[in-house]
């Protein structure tokens, strides 16, 4: 669920300093990500012809340029929404387990720590 948010922030990053690094970095590297998967499975047949295309290319021949529509692509396709939605679903399995297995046996305040800790990385944003 972690690594899932990050790469949301990642494409949703606006460019604003707030994230700490350029908008889109993961798509400009080519990483394969839930969230490109996502939108592969959400876009029309042309803007999956272009996401296939662009992460097919080596990483010297793609541009800054051609990352930033892929992101828009990304962004309008609704990727992002059901990304958060899987984390969401994940942390929340994780949490169940939690109270059932772990946090009864667990002393405060530590117990209540690694809930608010799982809550906040699920919600997190720029």
């Amino acid at each position: 669920a972690f690594q899932i948010i990050d790469d949301v922030l990642d494409t949703e990053n606006d460019g604003s300093g707030r994230f700490g690094k350029a908008p889109g970095n993961d798509i400009l590297e080519g990483k394969r990500t839930l969230i490109a998967a996502a939108a592969f499975r959400r876009m029309a047949w042309g803007k999956k012809r272009r996401l296939a295309a662009f992460y097919s290319l080596p990483r010297a021949k793609r541009s800054p340029v051609m990352a930033a529509g892929v992101r828009r692509d990304m962004l309008a396709c609704g990727a992002p929404a059901e990304c958060r939605a899987k984390a969401g679903k994940l942390t929340a399995g994780a949490l169940r387990i939690f109270e059932a297995e772990l946090r009864p046996s667990m002393k405060a305040p530590a117990r209540d720590m690694l809930r608010e800790l799982a809550l906040k990385l699920r919600d997190r944003n720029f």
